[in-house]
């Protein structure tokens, strides 16, 4: 899998974006769910906790492709 950087959209619960968090997420496979390179799944954790960030990140964000800095 590849290393990413990802814009994350802070939400409050009115669905008022409040800011971005950054993180680095690990590329694993792709889902049957994504037919576009323009989509993305993002696992946000088991149980109502996990569904409930899930939930909040229905909107548009960036990525980055992390690479090894050449020498």
């Amino acid at each position: 899998g590849s290393t990413l950087l990802a814009e994350l959209p802070n939400i409050d619960p009115s669905g008022k974006l409040l800011g971005y968090t950054y993180r680095i997420i690990f590329a694993q496979d792709r889902g049957g769910a994504i037919l576009t390179t323009k989509r993305m799944d993002l696992y946000c954790g088991i149980g109502k906790q996990g569904l409930q960030e899930a939930r909040k990140i229905n909107r548009y964000g960036r990525l980055w492709l992390m690479l090894p800095k050449e020498r």
